[in-house]
């Protein structure tokens, strides 16, 4: 089983799935809302400079997230 990595470590256009999010219950609510859940597999699209946000592809849509979020969730990424 591959090692699960941070979301914002992935490099550009890797794709992955979702494993863990380190996140209390009223963030992880917030991100399942948005289609950002365990299981889910996700695209990195691009991370801004210097701490800038993080866009991911998921379902056709592009959604962007903070740095400090994506430092908090774990994904696996694909072979």
């Amino acid at each position: 089983m591959p090692i699960a990595i941070k979301l914002s470590h992935l490099k550009n256009g890797q794709s992955s799935t979702i494993s863990q999010i380190l996140l209390p219950s009223t963030e992880t609510d917030r991100l399942s809302v948005m289609g950002i859940y365990i299981g889910k597999k996700i695209i990195k699209k691009h991370a801004q400079p210097l701490g800038g946000p993080v866009s991911v592809q998921m379902d056709g849509s592009i959604v962007a997230l903070s740095s400090r979020l994506a430092a908090k969730i774990m994904v696996q990424p694909d072979e």
